[in-house]
């Protein structure tokens, strides 16, 4: 048995996506590449009854066929999507995404990607991105900021 990765290598790659204590967030990104049908009935879940902050775009990106399999099965799903402020973003992934019009290039992002935290710096600007959880992703939409602190996982 060989130990690919330990716990102070996912540690500093952790700190690597995290570079600030607290900050203020823009734009919350969802799925890189897509996010999945069960990605998207948990994120429901989590933001029922609740508001995002005016201030920060919470956006997912998705294939067309997940979509259409969330309005078979999860109309409520959408419902509660729709209620919290949620974009959604077809067939493309975030790291396609170079047009400023999705990502200012002063955005402070948020995401449950580590694919995308590691490409935002080269697409947006360095140190743009921030690296948590869902459940933290949707606690920073509706204060406007994220807390770094350090996930259970770890």
């Amino acid at each position: 048995d060989e130990t690919l990765v330990d716990a102070d290598e996912l540690h500093a790659a952790w700190l690597g996506f995290n570079t600030k204590d607290d900050v203020h967030v823009d734009v919350i990104a969802f799925g890189s590449p897509h996010a999945s049908l069960k990605e998207i009935l948990k994120l429901a879940e989590l933001v029922e009854d609740r508001r995002k902050a005016s201030s920060v775009r919470v956006v997912v990106t998705l294939a067309q066929s997940t979509l259409d399999r969330v309005k078979e099965v999860g109309g409520e799903s959408l419902f509660r999507l729709d209620a919290f402020g949620v974009e959604f973003i077809v067939d493309t992934c975030w790291c396609m995404l170079t047009d400023r019009v999705h990502v200012p290039k002063d955005a402070n992002i948020l995401t449950n990607s580590a694919k995308y935290a590691h490409y935002a710096g080269g697409l947006v600007q360095p140190n743009s991105a921030s690296f948590a959880g869902m459940e933290d992703c949707v606690r920073a939409a509706v204060s406007g900021r994220f807390v770094r602190t350090r996930p259970k996982w770890l």
